[in-house]
């Protein structure tokens, strides 16, 4: 069965869980990071497996993935789909965010989706970015404790990645 796991990633969170997802499938999967290569470049037919993800910036998830989405709709909805972020909302505020950034008819056809969690390193922050989340953070306190005391933070939850690959393997 051959999988293709297709996403947009800033600073790094989501390759990161893309790669980790590839290696708990154990199959033919490929990877395709829209900020690098061009979709049109890959076959999509060709896949069994999509597996769409990206990561959430100003309440948005990257273009690419959204183009993606929309450019390869009717494909995508012929496919076995898998759907995930990565964010630093929790619970409730998480989900919401997941629902918000895919089409209803992709939702609706996903066999799953996900909230992997997030990671903020502040090292890697360009200087726009920086200034972003101090703004923002002086609104809430978690989100000022951690910019503030902390360079790096990761609730990336890989519990979540293991059991959204065996999701979509028994699908």
């Amino acid at each position: 069965m051959a999988n293709l796991i297709v996403y947009g990633t800033k600073y790094g969170s989501v390759q990161g869980c893309a790669e980790r997802l590839k290696k708990e499938l154990n199959d033919d999967t490929v990877l395709l990071n829209l900020k690098k290569e061009k979709a049109d470049d890959v076959d999509i037919s060709s896949y069994d497996t999509i597996i769409i993800g990206g990561s959430i910036y100003v309440g948005r998830i990257q273009k690419e993935v959204s183009a993606f989405c929309e450019k390869h709709s009717d494909t995508l909805l012929k496919k076995k789909i898998g759907l995930f972020i990565c964010c630093m909302e929790e619970g409730k505020k998480a989900n919401e965010q997941l629902i918000s950034m895919f089409d209803q008819k992709l939702l609706d056809h996903a066999v799953i989706k996900e909230v992997f969690g997030g990671e903020l390193d502040m090292a890697k922050l360009g200087f726009i970015h920086k200034m972003m989340m101090k703004i923002v953070s002086q609104s809430d306190e978690n989100k000022k404790e951690m910019t503030n005391k902390k360079e790096k933070t990761s609730s990336i939850d890989y519990n979540k990645i293991i059991d959204f690959a065996k999701t979509i393997k028994e699908a």
